[in-house]
């Protein structure tokens, strides 16, 4: 056999070089710089506290979550317009990138950084937001679904109210002076605050009524 070229190792061996002084940086600055987006972490932990005391009290509220209840159609109708409506936002992010930008910003001259950081953002955007329109048209294509199912939908509008308050507000805003992101959080708050007022409704009705 022939013996592995030493250039072969030392290739090896500077990349893990470059990955450890990588995560070191990285590190460093989680540690060391003041939080971008508002100068301070602590509001955006409290911010979270709406979705995280949601799904907390959901949890600890369900008396039987293994329960199955009817989906009314009304149900699922929702179900498939927020579905629609993330598959739309979805494709928009990955393919219509600086379009989204310029909606965003209020900036016709705006444009998304051409940077990983933001490529890799737009990316899992688009990912959370393919897989949680695949849930909403897996549950929406149901009759009868256990009760836990239904929590997925009210949590996930809890954070999403949470960033609609924060985008309206221009809470957290990296701009100076800080602006808000009017009227794309107002757009999203109509159809998100409408869906999340159905999906409550009908959890309350599916775990308090026997119709259900």
């Amino acid at each position: 056999m022939s013996a592995t070229p030493v250039h072969q190792y030392e290739s090896v061996d500077r990349e893990r070089v470059g990955i450890m002084e990588t995560m070191k940086a990285s590190t460093h600055v989680m540690r060391t710089e003041p939080y971008v987006f508002g100068g301070q972490r602590w509001p955006v932990v409290l911010s979270l506290l709406i979705p995280i005391g949601t799904l907390v009290a959901l949890l600890t509220t369900a008396e039987n979550p293994q329960q199955y209840v009817e989906l009314p159609i009304y149900y699922r109708v929702v179900l498939g317009l927020h579905a629609f409506y993330f598959l739309s936002a979805q494709l928009c992010y990955e393919l219509f990138p600086d379009g989204m930008c310029v909606y965003v910003t209020r900036n016709p001259s705006g444009r998304v950084p051409r940077d990983n950081n933001s490529w890799a953002i737009h990316f899992v955007a688009g990912d959370l937001m393919f897989t949680t329109a695949s849930y909403y048209i897996i549950l929406a294509i149901q009759n009868r679904a256990p009760i836990f199912a239904l929590m997925v939908p009210i949590v996930q509008c809890a954070y999403n109210f949470r960033n609609d308050i924060v985008w309206m507000a221009g809470w957290f805003s990296p701009e100076t002076p800080k602006t808000n992101v009017n009227p794309f959080a107002l757009g999203d708050a109509a159809f998100i605050w409408a869906f999340m007022v159905v999906y409550i409704v009908h959890y309350v009705l599916a775990t308090t009524s026997s119709y259900y």
